[in-house]
């Protein structure tokens, strides 16, 4: 982890009056013990200006690699940056320029952020990415201003104070959404500098931002429509950008899911030769398990799986929340909720990962239309645009004072609203999603990461790539249509064909679509894999806020001193009534009140490292796995069993009215059996019984299509030899019970064969319209999860489609026995 700063005085003498403070604030707030690692520091002759780097990476020459220095100027860069050319030779191109054009600050790849400071004129440039991730804040304090991207640092610097002062209105979407949703920052005075912007702090001290290039105008953004050209530079970017990975010296590590998106970066990888292997995390039962490995074998690469930790098997685990957060924040300077927990440990000690892990997430959502993709671009609906941001960044906000809503949805969300984007409302999801979404969420893990040594790479939040892929118009990149391309252009034919978890590509979500590969068989291929009823949940403790925990909660909460002031946002009395006696919280109050506790410890400072006198508080958590299970999938189980129960009362509707057929039959053939000289009666017992068995029949022959289609004549023709032996062994009794010898057996079995014959093709009529109608919505139901969708799926109010199947079923068994229909 790379940490630096620049401060400017044009007053003051720079080493005498801040470096002491400098260093001693850098001891307390970095994530890692500065006099432990290395620590480089330029001052200009004048003492006007001093550059500050520190760093915890111990695998190279420390002095060459902090910053690069040339005639006076010094360049410091964080993250890794990307153009095809070494990073040496875009230092030199930088440290050479007269002054950093906007062109010299667009032209790069990579995730990453940029300082050069002219120490000899006393000027500082810095700049950032569209995607924001390595971010950039600036300060102005009193005779100086401070410029780094670490924000507390800065902010510390800037003030000459040992503890920071807090802007408590800027708390309340980090309360409701865990970030700090606007563009300010939680330390008074703190800026922090937009997505894809360019710094300039002038001798003087005077500050300008400017916008590095137009794929951030929100008034009349870069716009191009795709073509076939389009998609080949799109892709050629892309497989760069994957080379570039190539040439860090280690083996490539890969995170691979079910999904379209490590699937891509797989096929990319595979392409251009890469050494690299994948591993799967997770259940074994999960469609992602699953579908990584079917993923592996078509692009035969190894793929290694990593089973569920027995810890998580185990339902007691442990957990200590204010440990959670204080690293969470120091780490992200103050800026992260403890909610947000790296995939790996935290500690202060580097130590070299053997690879270089590539994310297949992490950004895919940038070029895939951000918040949009949960809407339908064809709806355009202002307002339910506008309730999607209040449910985003509101959400609980009943526990926040309503001043603070108030401020936060006028100043924000409705100035959002108010045309600022261009003429599809849905580009105001896109943007939230850029400047407010996944910068300030991935900017802490994409640090935890580099703290303990572990080398992460999106190719998703590439720079370069982004710029290009954002160009095109919000509706193309929420179908998709942008990562098929590109996939469609590396990968076989055979990985085109694989389904994904849950859900299909968005394109042919109502259907087959010009695009689909394969047409309506290809189609039919891709249906998605969920995860079977039944199944294991992945459960996560931090969700679940419970009696264990609830004591922690309770008291850093409402009965830390120290965070009293943020009961001026909170509204204590509501809050305060969210510790009832229940055992388990649901899965947005537990959220909330993450977002509650991790705003108590960063607004106490028990976080900083001279103020940290919180006591470790490791609980062990009685992890209820059957509760877990019934609260995460409740809903599906929920749903599935309230159809189930439709479905078993619409089955019995049916066989009722199958009997009735039977009883009107024999009763209107009354006539035509005597004259054959024997008499029956039809007992209900008798007609039930048979009404039954025809049921079964229809229900075997659904089970044995939808499950086994191979078998299903085999199984239906069977079913239908138990009839006819059940039907011979009747009337053979009936024959003798009577002593007739009139009647001939063989012509009333002749009629009972056609009459089979002629249920026989009804009922498999009868199985797809069943398969159709009812086997269908209740996957989709499954799949969807939700109570509510019971009654959209099924019929109206919520009942089953029986009617018209009870229709199809009585006039199917109606017409093989020449009988009038029952009203």
């Amino acid at each position: 982890m790379r940490v630096y700063l620049a401060l400017l005085s044009h007053e003051r003498n720079v080493t005498h009056d801040f470096a002491p403070h400098i260093h001693s604030c850098a001891e307390n707030v970095l994530p890692f013990r500065i006099h432990d690692y290395s620590t480089a520091v330029q001052h200009a002759e004048n003492d006007h200006l001093s550059v500050f780097v520190w760093d915890n990476d111990t695998t190279a020459d420390t002095e060459k690699r902090l910053f690069q220095a040339h005639d006076g100027k010094v360049v410091v860069s964080s993250g890794y940056i990307r153009d095809g050319s070494s990073l040496k030779e875009n230092v030199d191109e930088i440290l050479h320029a007269e002054i950093v054009d906007n062109s010299t600050a667009q032209r790069f790849g990579g995730i990453y952020s940029l300082l050069l400071a002219d120490v000899d004129r006393g000027a500082v440039t810095a700049w950032n990415t569209i995607v924001n991730v390595d971010q950039v804040y600036w300060a102005k304090g009193e005779g100086c201003v401070c410029v780094g991207n670490h924000p507390v640092l800065v902010h510390l610097a800037a003030t000459q104070k040992t503890m920071p002062e807090y802007d408590l209105s800027t708390f309340m979407p980090f309360l409701t959404a865990g970030i700090f949703a606007h563009d300010k920052m939680p330390f008074a005075g703190l800026n922090i500098l937009p997505a894809n912007s360019i710094l300039r702090i002038s001798p003087e001290e005077q500050c300008s931002v400017e916008r590095i290039d137009d794929y951030t105008n929100w008034t009349n953004p870069v716009c191009r429509e795709p073509d076939e050209a389009f998609y080949d530079e799109l892709t050629a970017i892309f497989l760069d950008n994957i080379r570039s990975f190539g040439d860090l010296g280690k083996p490539i590590k890969l995170g691979l899911s079910g999904g379209r998106d490590s699937r891509l970066v797989a096929a990319a990888l595979k392409y251009v030769g890469a050494d690299f292997m994948t591993s799967t995390h997770g259940l074994p039962d999960d469609p992602n398990v699953i579908l990584a490995k079917k993923v592996a074998d078509v692009l035969d690469i190894d793929n290694e799986y990593l089973p569920t930790s027995s810890e998580l098997k185990n339902p007691v685990v442990s957990a200590d929340p204010v440990a959670v957060n204080v690293n969470a924040l120091l780490v992200s300077g103050g800026v992260l909720r403890g909610f947000v927990v790296p995939d790996f440990a935290f500690n202060d000690r580097f130590v070299p990962s053997q690879y270089a892990h590539l994310s297949g997430g992490g950004g895919d959502e940038l070029i895939r239309g951000g918040y949009a993709l949960f809407m339908d671009p064809e709806t355009d609906d202002a307002e339910q645009v506008r309730n999607y941001l209040r449910h985003r960044y509101l959400s609980r906000a009943e526990y926040i004072r309503s001043a603070h809503r108030e401020d936060y949805q006028q100043k924000y969300i409705d100035q959002w609203m108010q045309g600022t984007i261009g003429k599809n409302c849905y580009d105001v999801l896109d943007r939230a999603h850029l400047l407010f979404g996944f910068g300030r969420y991935a900017c802490g893990i994409y640090k935890s990461a580099t703290v303990n040594g572990r080398s992460k790479y999106w190719p998703y939040a590439d720079a370069a790539f982004v710029k290009v892929a954002r160009s095109v118009p919000v509706e193309k990149r929420v179908s998709e249509e942008l990562i098929f391309e590109m996939m469609k252009r590396i990968a076989p034919q055979a990985l085109l064909d694989l389904p994904f978890k849950d859900k299909r590509w968005n394109f042919e979500q109502k259907g087959v679509s010009p695009l689909s590969p394969g047409g309506l068989a290809g189609w039919k291929r891709r249906e998605p894999l969920s995860r079977a009823k039944g199944g294991r949940v992945w459960g996560d403790w931090r969700y679940m806020v419970g009696r264990e925990l609830r004591d922690v909660f309770y008291d850093m909460i409402l009965h830390n001193p120290k965070a009293d002031a943020l009961f001026n946002v909170l509204d204590r009395r509501k809050v305060e009534s969210l510790f009832g006696e229940a055992a388990i919280y649901k899965k947005n109050i537990s959220r909330f009140l993450w977002n509650a506790l991790s705003a108590s410890i960063l607004v106490s400072n028990e976080w900083i490292r001279s103020g940290n006198n919180a006591k470790e508080q490791m609980i062990r958590v009685d992890y209820p796995w059957d509760a877990v299970d019934a609260s995460l999938v409740g809903k599906l189980n929920g749903c599935y069993t309230n159809t189930i129960e439709k479905r078993a009362a619409n089955d019995e509707r049916l066989i009722k009215n199958i009997t009735k057929v039977l009883k009107v039959y024999f009763k209107n053939n009354k006539n035509q059996i005597k004259e054959t000289s024997w008499s029956v009666n039809l007992d209900d017992a008798l007609a039930e019984t048979l009404a039954e068995g025809f049921f079964d029949t229809a229900k075997t022959l659904l089970d044995n299509e939808l499950v086994r289609l191979a078998s299903r004549a085999s199984a239906v023709q069977a079913k239908f030899h138990v009839a006819d032996a059940a039907w011979n062994e009747y009337l053979a009794a009936k024959m003798v019970s009577l002593g007739s010898g009139k009647v001939s057996l063989a012509s009333l079995l002749e009629r009972r064969t056609e009459v089979a014959g002629g249920l026989n093709n009804r009922l498999r009529q009868y199985a797809r319209t069943y398969a159709a109608s009812v086997q269908e919505p209740i996957r989709e139901i499954l799949k969807a999860g939700e109570l509510k969708d019971v009654g959209t799926s099924l019929g109206v109010n919520g009942e089953p489609r029986g009617d018209s199947l009870n229709r199809a079923m009585l006039e199917a068994i109606l017409e093989s026995f020449h009988v009038k229909a029952v009203q």
